[in-house]
């Protein structure tokens, strides 16, 4: 009988621990998934303070392990967002600027865009005596700026 309940006792224990490893578990869960809402509302800061707070209160569960694979993500996003972002030429990494066609484009829809502008305002295109400075500076004439308030078209 003495052994039955020792085997009893022991076996409530286990139980106990498992149940209280549950909890902590869910507990560490509830936590995580704070942390991926902020991760994917872009709130970085916010997200990688969060999964850390899981590996500290939560060290020994199975979330804290997954938790700490997304502070190593963060930590390397965070600090490739802070670099300053320059155009590289010829070096054949990715610029955040249009290269090449791209550029070329760009640059005509602009040019164009602002000689439909101009037409717009003054009710023609600049003549061949004023000629395309006139997107620059304004000389004078009726209506120049009248629909952008812009002072000039194209800065010189």
């Amino acid at each position: 009988m003495h052994m039955q309940s020792i085997t009893s006792v022991a076996l409530a224990a286990l139980v106990g621990l498992a149940v209280g490893c549950t909890d902590l578990e869910a507990e560490a869960r509830k936590v995580y998934d704070k942390a991926e809402r902020y991760e994917a509302a872009q709130q970085l800061d916010s997200a990688l303070a969060t999964y850390r707070r899981v590996v500290m209160n939560y060290a020994e569960t199975e979330t804290a392990a997954a938790s700490k694979k997304h502070i190593a993500r963060l930590e390397q996003r965070i600090a490739e967002s802070k670099k300053p972002r320059t155009a590289s030429l010829g070096s054949g990494s990715a610029s955040p600027y249009p290269t090449g066609a791209a550029l070329m484009t760009l640059c005509a829809n602009t040019f164009r865009s602002n000689l439909e502008r101009f037409r717009a305002d003054v009710g023609r295109y600049p003549t061949t005596d004023e000629g395309l400075v006139v997107l620059a500076r304004d000389p004078g004439i009726d209506g120049y700026g009248a629909g952008s308030g812009a002072s000039a078209y194209l800065e010189p």
